[in-house]
């Protein structure tokens, strides 16, 4: 096996029209701590980068979030993962 999913859902505490906004700072916060490149997509938004590719999205009031890692970043799956929960309750 040379990926590792990473699969989060968040269940937003804001106003429904903010989180659209929120969710845009979570993808900029996300790029500002590790090397990827965000695409807008219809639900959301699309990341990719070095060994690592997902994405995080809108379903109604939940916020979905879903990596793939590549085998040079499996060591840090942890890691990652509580960073982004971490940033999840911060921003969401």
């Amino acid at each position: 096996m040379s990926q590792m999913n990473i699969a989060l859902t968040h269940e937003c505490r804001c106003p429904d029209d903010e989180i659209e906004p929120r969710l845009r700072q979570l993808a900029e916060s996300i790029q500002a701590r590790w090397p990827v490149t965000l695409e807008p997509s219809a639900d959301g938004w699309q990341l990719s980068g070095q060994g690592l590719n997902g994405s995080l999205t809108r379903q109604g009031r939940q916020v979905v979030v879903r990596l793939q890692l590549g085998l040079l970043l499996r060591a840090m799956a942890g890691r990652i993962e509580q960073g982004i929960r971490e940033t999840l309750e911060e921003k969401l």
